[in-house]
């Protein structure tokens, strides 16, 4: 297995991190990201995260970066 091969497995399992984080959120809940004028809802939020879109892969790095935050106790 290359390094390709380990990276893009790193990735799958953080995006599974976040994608259980957001399913243990009301799932109508809405949050309100930066640069957006409206919130978005956790729902609509996973479905991005889902398909991989350039907005799901941001969700899955402020998310990630968050639950690291929390682990760590920095918050």
């Amino acid at each position: 297995m290359g390094k390709n091969n380990n990276t893009k497995e790193i990735r799958e399992g953080i995006k599974e991190i976040v994608i259980e984080r957001l399913l243990a959120l009301n799932k109508d809940s809405k949050i309100l990201l930066m640069g957006f004028d409206k919130p978005i809802s956790v729902k609509d939020m996973l479905d991005e995260v889902k398909r991989d879109t350039p907005l799901g892969k941001k969700i899955v790095e402020v998310q990630f970066n968050y639950i690291r935050m929390l682990a760590s106790g920095e918050i």
